[in-house]
């Protein structure tokens, strides 16, 4: 969500805060979160509070602000896994070689071996 103070993500209000907004709007978090301008009245709670968590004060808004206000956007969560452990989407495969040729019998040889 964009505020005057900057973006705030509706998943980093505090539980209390998300409480908060439950009673007030007399709607279940989870489709608060899901839809958080499904209603003006709930649109503008939860705007207050992501203002309120980082510090702005609320600028006023008018309908054609509310799609730019609640801007959806991407998480930063790893989409790559690897035995339950986050791993980066760039990072090469292993795969648990030695580095030597395939083609060889693992011998290595020296100049001085073959001249």
């Amino acid at each position: 969500m964009n505020t005057p103070g900057g973006q705030v993500r509706l998943g980093d209000f505090d539980l209390d805060v998300v409480i908060d907004l439950e009673a007030k709007s007399g709607e279940e978090w989870w489709k608060t979160a899901a839809h958080p301008f499904r209603k003006a009245a709930i649109a503008k709670l939860v705007y207050e509070a992501a203002c309120d968590h980082n510090g702005s004060t609320p600028a006023r808004l008018v309908m054609r602000d509310l799609v730019a206000t609640f801007e959806q956007v991407d998480d930063d969560l790893p989409e790559v896994f690897e035995g339950g452990i986050p791993k980066s989407a760039a990072a090469p495969e292993t795969t648990g070689s030695s580095g030597a040729p395939s083609d060889t019998d693992g011998h290595q040889t020296s100049s001085v071996d073959n001249p």
